[in-house]
């Protein structure tokens, strides 16, 4: 009988002590991993693909080595069979200006000296390179501009004063003169059919500014 009255007295001590150990526990953390996982793909080209864009790589660049042959035997041909006309090269002995034309260089530069002034004259052969046929130097902005060259062209033509001879292009011109200890002035201008046009006129106080490029 006392044992029986000692285990139902001691039974709600360690109900509570269980009860009290259970709730002061940590519940273990329960990781939860989302079966939606995001997937990498990788992409490459076929082997045949690739394989094509080289060959093809490949037809070009022997294209252009060819192009390239080509071009410079027509430059060395044109070098060796070119000559200076007759006009030119008298102008170029016994003219005032010297010329300065570097190989390799696009610019020409002609010099002289009158008086106390330095004259330096420069174009780019590029401009005679770039030339084309079909470009319209005209300002096709202007409805009544070209109403009055039409019209000029037809009085030339009823006076026979129209020619066939061959079409003359632009070509611009740079001049720098410069005086010791007095600035130099710098003209831009356009050289056409024989004559000279000026765009641009600019003073520097410093020479070395109007050569600077």
């Amino acid at each position: 009988m006392l044992s029986l009255r000692a285990i139902a007295r001691s039974a709600p001590r360690a109900v509570s002590r269980l009860t009290v150990s259970a709730a002061r526990r940590p519940a273990a953390p329960i990781s939860i991993q989302s079966s939606w996982m995001p997937l990498r793909t990788q992409a490459a080209a076929a082997f045949s693909t690739s394989r094509m864009y080289k060959a093809a790589a490949g037809e070009v660049d022997d294209e252009l080595v060819a192009k390239l042959d080509s071009e410079i035997s027509m430059e060395q041909e044109m070098k060796e069979n070119s000559e200076v006309p007759q006009s030119v090269r008298e102008y170029l002995e016994n003219g005032p200006f010297e010329i300065q034309d570097v190989e390799g260089s696009e610019e020409v530069v002609l010099t002289r000296t009158y008086g106390e002034e330095s004259i330096r004259v420069s174009f780019s052969v590029a401009d005679l390179n770039a030339i084309d046929p079909e470009a319209d130097y005209e300002d096709r902005a202007m409805a009544d501009e070209e109403d009055v060259e039409q019209q000029e062209k037809d009085l030339a033509e009823e006076d026979g004063e129209g020619s066939e001879g061959p079409e003359s292009f632009p070509v611009r011109v740079n001049v720098i003169i410069e005086k010791a200890n007095k600035g130099a002035l710098a003209v831009e201008t356009i050289a056409q059919d024989g004559q000279i046009i000026i765009d641009n006129v600019y003073y520097y106080k410093d020479a070395a500014q109007a050569r600077a490029k």
